[in-house]
């Protein structure tokens, strides 16, 4: 099911030009990053509670939704690359 981003969940700078910190993330949580037209980029588990250093660096500028899944929820990120 779709929820609200939770609560302590923080994903900047955005708009990003070469990394992006993913902060509040719980071990076991899944992120799939896609662009417009839905293709996957990148696939991540995340291991833990640290901040996540992202780099997007070598993505074309534009739109891209990061979608997370935590066990049975899941939220969606719109992260813009310039």
């Amino acid at each position: 099911a779709d929820v609200d981003v939770p609560d302590g969940f923080v994903m900047y700078p955005n708009p990003g030009n070469s990394v992006v910190y993913i902060d509040g993330t719980i071990a076991g949580d899944e992120m799939i990053l896609t662009n417009v037209v839905g293709q996957t980029i990148l696939r991540k588990t995340f291991k833990d509670s640290k901040i996540e250093k992202i780099n997007i660096e070598a993505l074309a500028n534009g739109i891209y939704y990061a979608k997370f899944i935590r066990q049975e929820k899941s939220w969606v990120v719109k992260v813009k690359k310039q």
